[in-house]
């Protein structure tokens, strides 16, 4: 019987207390439990409404970041779940006018990183399971931390290259933390559902707080990208085939497609093709990556996720609800028309790419320091190079592009691994997503990059210990307490 199935009641009868111990994750703050954090929070609620309705917004706010912050350093968990929720709003916050050279923009998911990362490592109470299956991921990732840091000497802009290689740092920080803090099935599904409601909630502000009747591409906020927006939201519509498969509540298993297609109209509304494409094209082939048997079975449910996708996709370019620049683009992709000058510049920009890249084999340019390369070399062309490969390759040189497929490959072998359907396939559909994002996109210094690889090393350890806890023979257990 699987674990996820047996109420505690049988672990004890069954003299398997050792293995409910490893399954609680031993002792938790009342802090990680929803009703005490709810409870907390109501209080510090009332005054911000209350502060709200006299015009002081920002003392509001304030105030009930000031309580998530707290909370955080008692439960860290808490920060994961915040982080997560609010990571899809970024874009609003985008202004020209609050970026600093160099240093960037620092927005409410780059501030709170630090909150997670210091409650981490200060609350000491928290019992944090061992990393795994994806301990050589997380050795690869810090190899590629270490070489940006090194070759950030070489780079046109050597402080752009020590700060994009502290930003990766900071992000696999936070996915390490995950790894260790999220012990119970509760507690991952509880990370799934807040990045859903979290670009689900961004996904209605789209629309409340932008102009839906734009001839322009939609964004979220005056200053942000249609791509960078895109692919921020797309985070919490990756996330909700994990929920659907973690969640216990029946009714949740109706909501969440509806969900899903709000968020890909959404998605579809910014006109980002790299968005959209990939996210139908992870959704269809999730199922028939992932390793395990039942080989119809996964057929089934990815011609099933594939009818939904295309259905949709295809509903909403007849309807003819886009505006005008996100109709043409995402026909585009369906079209046999001859390629646009748009989707010539984009192999223009990685010829480009590859002239700077022979510039510096070995170190490349410097983490973030494509565009700047690009415009010394070729005057009037400087660009991003639109491919974490391609971008990897030129900023890192030969070595750092190599360290990077190492991260992608074990993290992809740590997802294969992953024995059951349930969280295989959820992690196969983020890991292909990652992959196919990365083709066209340079994310991956970012955390639109790096969060989605988060969730899917999350279900990789949750996957682990699954299946520890159900290899244990029903009638007999080990005197030597949990394994980790």
């Amino acid at each position: 019987m699987a674990v996820a199935e047996v109420d505690r009641q049988s672990f004890v009868a069954g003299g398997l207390a050792p293995q409910l111990a490893l399954l609680d994750g031993g002792t938790r703050s009342p802090w990680e439990q929803p009703l005490y954090f709810w409870l907390g929070l109501v209080p510090f609620l009332l005054l911000a409404v209350f502060l709200g309705l006299m015009g002081q917004t920002f003392p509001a706010a304030v105030l009930v970041g000031l309580y998530l912050v707290g909370a955080t350093f008692v439960a860290p968990q808490i920060g994961l779940y915040v982080l997560f929720a609010i990571q899809a709003w970024d874009p609003y916050f985008v202004d020209p006018a609050r970026v600093l050279e160099t240093y960037g923009l620092l927005t409410p998911t780059k501030a709170f990183s630090f909150i997670v990362i210091l409650a981490f490592l200060l609350n000491r109470s928290q019992q944090r399971q061992a990393v795994v299956v994806t301990k050589r991921a997380y050795a690869a990732c810090a190899a590629f931390i270490l070489w940006g840091l090194l070759i950030a000497i070489f780079a046109p802009n050597p402080l752009l290259g020590v700060r994009y290689a502290a930003q990766v740092l900071v992000l696999v920080a936070v996915s390490y933390a995950a790894t260790r803090l999220l012990r119970t099935r509760e507690q991952v599904n509880r990370l799934m559902f807040w990045t859903i409601v979290g670009s689900l909630s961004a996904s209605l502000a789209f629309y409340l707080l932008g102009d839906p009747s734009s001839r322009q591409r939609g964004t979220l906020g005056e200053h942000s990208n249609p791509n960078t927006t895109a692919m921020t939201l797309a985070i919490g519509m990756m996330a909700i085939p994990a929920a659907w498969g973690l969640t216990r509540r029946k009714w949740m298993w109706g909501l969440y497609p509806a969900v899903a297609a709000f968020l890909m109209y959404t998605l579809m509304r910014t006109g980002s093709r790299a968005t959209c494409g990939g996210v139908v094209i992870a959704y269809s082939l999730g199922a028939v990556f992932t390793r395990g048997r039942g080989f119809f079975k996964k057929l089934a449910a990815a011609v099933l996720a594939t009818a939904f996708g295309a259905t949709l996709f295809f509903a909403v370019l007849n309807a003819h609800v886009l505006d005008e620049k996100s109709q043409e683009r995402l026909e585009s992709l369906v079209s046999s028309a001859p390629p646009t000058s748009t989707e010539f510049s984009r192999w223009a920009i990685w010829r480009n790419s590859l002239r700077v890249f022979t510039s510096s084999p070995l170190v490349g340019v410097g983490m973030g320091n494509a565009s700047a390369a690009m415009g010394e070399q070729l005057h009037g062309e400087a660009r991003d190079v639109h491919s974490n490969y391609l971008g990897a390759l030129v900023e890192t040189g030969v070595v750092g592009g190599l360290i990077f497929l190492g991260v992608l490959g074990l993290a992809g072998l740590a997802v294969w691994r992953i024995p059951q359907a349930n969280p295989g396939v959820p992690a196969t559909i983020l890991f292909l997503y990652i992959l196919l994002i990365s083709v066209m996109h340079t994310s991956y210094l970012t955390k639109m990059f790096w969060l989605p690889l988060l969730l899917a090393l999350v279900l990789c350890e949750h996957g682990r210990k699954t299946e520890a806890l159900g290899a244990v023979p029903p009638q007999s257990a080990p005197s030597t307490g949990p394994t980790p």
